[in-house]
């Protein structure tokens, strides 16, 4: 399988994402085909069942659980990559624990998920691999000089 999926450019570049296989790029790959059919990432968002239901009329608005109108598969392998996404990500870990303290897991879980497809989003986008940002205090900007 691996044979066949590093050929295609975009599976190469979801698999530097941490946290997704071969398998689980090519099941996001070809479950998303195209990313040009999304204008923006919530359309993409919505496509795969992780925004929230809304109910508006005049002045009120109701939110609800995630969507059931939703691409069943992208949803599972995003919801299930999820914990390992975050596992490599220490700013994402303390998100997912502030949520989680706030509301439950299986929000938190949705969440970051949502996270993990924007990232998807923008790598499919723009093309490229997954670099992390470090973010440096102000101690090591003041360091640099030393």
């Amino acid at each position: 399988m691996e044979e066949k999926v590093t050929e295609d450019e975009d599976v190469v570049n979801l698999i530097s994402v941490p946290g997704l296989s071969f398998f689980s790029a090519a099941l996001i790959k070809s479950e998303i085909f195209d990313i040009s059919r999304f204008s923006s990432f919530n359309r993409l968002c919505s496509y795969a069942g992780l925004a929230p239901r809304v109910s508006q009329s005049a002045n009120k608005k109701n939110t609800g659980p995630i969507s059931k109108n939703r691409r069943k598969m992208l949803q599972w392998i995003l919801l299930e990559v999820v914990y390992h996404f975050i596992k490599a990500m220490p700013d994402k870990k303390e998100k997912f624990e502030i949520i989680s303290k706030r509301k439950n897991v299986n929000t938190a879980k949705v969440a970051l998920a949502r996270d993990l497809l924007k990232v998807v989003y923008c790598i499919l986008k723009e093309k490229r691999k997954f670099y992390n940002y470090k973010v440096r205090s102000v101690a090591d900007a003041a360091l640099v000089g030393v």
